[in-house]
């Protein structure tokens, strides 16, 4: 193996961003767990409310309020609508381009981990034919792991399946195994980081 080769080999290793955040995304129950997968997006409800009203939330506290009051009055039997602001914002300018979301099928049986492939919202104008989905906030993903059986992962991860919120932040020690999920092999933060699947032979 030549030089030339060494640096094919490592320029072919993935290459895992410091500043990459880690999100699991609800899927109504797992409704709108396919329809995610095949549109290639992640939604959240709350039709109703304008980007701009999400947008002033994020800029001030004023804003912030402001939002809250209107979900108060769009949604009257919403028991948390501060909590419901917090999660339009997180959804809307906290989920970034290059970040790692999961989306977890009905009962969290299989999770689908994907890409985000841009910050911005699209609005989609109207509900597909075929899809069940009825929410029109959503960010384009690229799926890169699909329906990973969740018991066979470490029992960490399995606590995520218990987080009650639409949008849920990933802490570091699974959003690592994560890593490790979308690739055996990668470099973050200057480490090289190698996973390995070693089996035993049945006897």
């Amino acid at each position: 193996m030549n030089k030339q080769d060494i640096d094919r080999i490592i320029k072919s290793i993935s290459k895992v961003k410091p500043t990459r955040e880690y999100w699991f995304v609800r899927t109504q129950g797992g409704n709108y767990y396919k329809d995610f997968l095949k549109g290639n997006y992640i939604a959240i409800g709350y039709d109703e409310i304008n980007l701009s009203d999400i947008r002033a939330a994020n800029s001030n506290v004023s804003g912030k309020v402001t939002l809250t009051e209107i979900i108060k009055k769009k949604f009257p039997n919403e028991g948390r609508p501060g909590f419901v602001s917090h999660q339009l914002v997180d959804f809307a300018y906290n989920i970034s381009k290059g970040d790692i979301v999961i989306v977890p099928s009905y009962s969290s049986e299989f999770i689908s981990i994907g890409e985000v492939v841009e910050t911005p919202i699209f609005q989609a104008t109207q509900q597909l034919k075929d899809e069940e989905c009825p929410f029109m906030k959503r960010k384009k993903t690229k799926w890169l792991k699909l329906d990973i059986l969740l018991d066979n992962l470490d029992s960490e991860f399995i606590k995520l399946k218990y987080s009650q919120k639409t949008i849920t932040k990933v802490d570091i020690e699974i959003s690592n195994f994560i890593d490790r999920i979308i690739s055996p092999l990668y470099i973050k933060e200057n480490d090289a980081h190698l996973s390995l699947d070693i089996r035993k032979k049945k006897r």
